[in-house]
């Protein structure tokens, strides 16, 4: 029991994004998500752009607030991209149970 508390906090430490960056991934991957479901898949180029913007804003807050240095943020970035791209919110809902899990204790 306690291998897997160390695991949920090493994978939460390891990528350590703001939470205001955790919350907009969970707001606009729902909203990606509808949108895919309603456009039968044609709102994917609408997807890629709010994912590179929200990369950039990632990267942004990453440098600004967190302190990052410019590689790491951009990594960050890159893996905000990467999740938003995908267009199920389950990858997106682990992160989230992640999260919430090392805050509570």
């Amino acid at each position: 029991m306690m291998d897997n508390d160390f695991k949920r906090a090493f994978v939460v430490e390891a990528l350590n994004v703001h939470p205001v960056i955790i919350f907009g991934i969970i707001i606009l991957e729902v909203l990606i998500f509808a949108s895919e479901i309603v456009s039968g898949g044609l709102s994917f180029f609408l997807c890629c752009l709010c994912a590179i913007l929200f990369g950039i804003f990632t990267v942004y807050v990453q440098v600004n607030v967190c302190g990052d240095s410019l590689h790491l943020a951009i990594s960050k970035g890159i893996l905000v991209c990467l999740i938003l791209v995908v267009p199920t919110p389950i990858l997106t809902m682990m992160f989230l149970g992640l999260y919430f899990s090392k805050k509570q204790r």
